[in-house]
């Protein structure tokens, strides 16, 4: 019969660490242990590099220029506030530079730096084009 558990650990004091781990599911008759799991714990949330953040987002002629640095690899994504899905930039890096045309309007945008680990940051900025 197939079971499944939760089990919620904190790691938030063993960051930069690497974990070793197994698990044992017992019964009244039979104990099983799993093979070793290992990991690298990673609590740190991704930030911009102060003079590469969003200060640093440029809008000329119905383009935006995006000129980014994070203090860890990272995928930078971003959406606009009216929708749902974040659109990538760049994938697994520390740098991103891209530029992308948009339409005349004004724009509110979310830029977000996610890690391997998942933690994320999220800034907001606007601009009119």
């Amino acid at each position: 019969k197939k079971q499944t558990c939760f089990v919620q650990v904190d790691f938030s004091g063993h960051n930069e660490h690497e974990i070793d781990a197994y698990f044992v599911v017992r019964d009244n008759y039979n104990a099983v242990s799993s093979k070793v799991f290992s990991w690298n714990v990673d609590t740190e949330v991704p930030e911009f590099v102060p003079e590469f953040g969003v200060s640093s987002i440029e809008v000329e002629n119905g383009e935006v220029i995006f000129n980014l640095k994070s203090t860890e690899k990272v995928n930078f994504e971003y959406k606009s506030a009216n929708s749902e899905n974040y659109k990538n930039l760049c994938r697994n890096k520390d740098t991103c530079q891209r530029t992308i045309k948009f339409k005349p309007g004004s724009y509110i945008i979310d830029l977000r730096l996610v890690d391997q680990a998942g933690n994320k940051q999220v800034e907001q900025f606007s601009f009119t084009i």
